[in-house]
């Protein structure tokens, strides 16, 4: 059960897509989760973006999402009807579920 608190900023509905391999050839990206509780995205601090290490020209943002989801570096999250590659992930346990840091890459910017 999540908390809810959290419940009161995750205010997007936001979902993931991923790809397949089979025979040694990747699929392009397929709805994967839908109907994910998001946090707004948010910039990446300096910091944060130093201590994951990610090297991208592209602008990083974040959200936390709350639950116990299948997702993957290297998914993608679908928010607004703009795709983002999950760039890394932290999963944390919290009370009986997990919460998830998501660092995205804008690759509009």
């Amino acid at each position: 059960m999540g908390s809810l608190s959290f419940a009161n900023v995750a205010t997007v509905t936001v979902s993931t897509k991923r790809a397949s391999y089979t025979s040694g050839k990747r699929s392009a990206p397929a709805e994967n989760l839908t109907g994910i509780k998001s946090t707004p995205l948010y910039p990446v601090s300096a910091e944060i973006r130093q201590r994951i290490g990610l090297d991208t020209p592209h602008t990083l943002v974040e959200c936390f999402i709350e639950g116990d989801y299948d997702i993957l570096t290297g998914d993608i999250l679908v928010s607004g009807g703009v795709d983002y590659p999950i760039a890394a992930l932290e999963r944390w346990p919290f009370n009986d579920t997990y919460r998830f840091r998501l660092i995205l890459e804008d690759l509009g910017t």
